[in-house]
């Protein structure tokens, strides 16, 4: 049985294009959400569980639940990372679009 560090290497393997909705979309065509579930009384030590669930093309493929607190942890520093990794991109791609628009106006306005 693999544990949530193993799971967060295998999807480490796709590569994460754009994020919306709690949903992280895939070049690969891979949707990856989360939800939050409450443990209840049962498990007072464990109060939430972070959940991934994968899909592609509207097709449920498999769901992937933290099993501690220290799973849930790592399970939301990736998320979080990922969601950084995606912002930052579609930054650097704005700003070298706006560049090239600047120069090619400046050149057809001279």
């Amino acid at each position: 049985m693999k544990n949530t560090q193993d799971f967060l290497n295998q999807l480490d393997k796709l590569t994460f294009v754009s994020e919306e909705d709690k949903t992280l979309h895939t070049a690969e065509g891979f949707q990856i959400s989360y939800t939050i579930e409450l443990m209840g009384d049962v498990m007072i030590d464990y109060p939430i569980k972070f959940l991934f669930r994968v899909r592609k093309n509207d097709v449920y493929i498999m769901t992937w639940g933290c099993s501690s607190n220290d799973d849930n942890k790592l399970a939301t520093h990736w998320w979080l990372k990922k969601c950084y990794a995606i912002s930052d991109r579609e930054y650097k791609e704005k700003i070298a679009k706006e560049t090239l628009a600047k120069i090619e106006f400046e050149t057809l306005t001279k």
